[in-house]
C-alpha cells in the first residue's frame, strides 16, 4: 500500500519510530546533563562534551568576560555561559542523533 509521495505506510512507520527515539535521546541528554551552574558547564566539559578544547577556553573566555565585567554588569559572563551551554548541548545531540535523522542539504539548495 502506497501512502503520499510514494511513500509505503511502512516507511512512514519508520519513519515515525525514528523521530520518536532522537526525540527521547535528545531529551535524556538534556536532563542528564542540567548545566545550570557553572560548575555543571565544568563537570560536563572535564567528562569530554562539548568540542575539543572547550574545556580549556572556557576557562579562558569565562577569566577575560570577569576581568572586563563590573560587579553590577554580568553581561559578557552570561554570554559565556550561554555560548558554552549550546556548545555542550550541540554536540551532545549531534552524538545522539541517527545519520538518517541529520539534515543532508543546506536548507538554501
Amino acid at each position: 500500500m502506497s501512502g503520499p509521495a510514494g511513500h509505503s505506510s511502512q516507511d512512514s512507520g519508520t519513519e515515525e519510530r525514528t523521530v520518536t527515539i532522537a526525540q527521547r535521546a535528545e531529551t535524556a541528554v538534556s536532563a542528564s546533563l542540567p548545566l545550570r551552574t557553572i560548575g555543571d558547564l565544568r563537570a560536563a566539559l572535564r567528562s569530554g562534551h562539548g568540542l575539543p578544547g572547550d574545556r580549556e577556553s572556557f576557562e579562558a573566555d569565562m577569566q577575560r568576560a570577569l576581568e572586563t565585567s563590573s560587579e553590577t554588569d554580568l553581561e559578557a559572563v552570561a554570554a559565556v555561559i550561554v555560548d558554552y551551554r549550546g556548545r555542550i548541548r550541540l554536540t551532545r545531540t549531534a552524538i545522539s542523533t541517527p545519520p538518517s535523522r541529520r539534515a543532508s542539504s543546506s536548507r538554501y539548495d
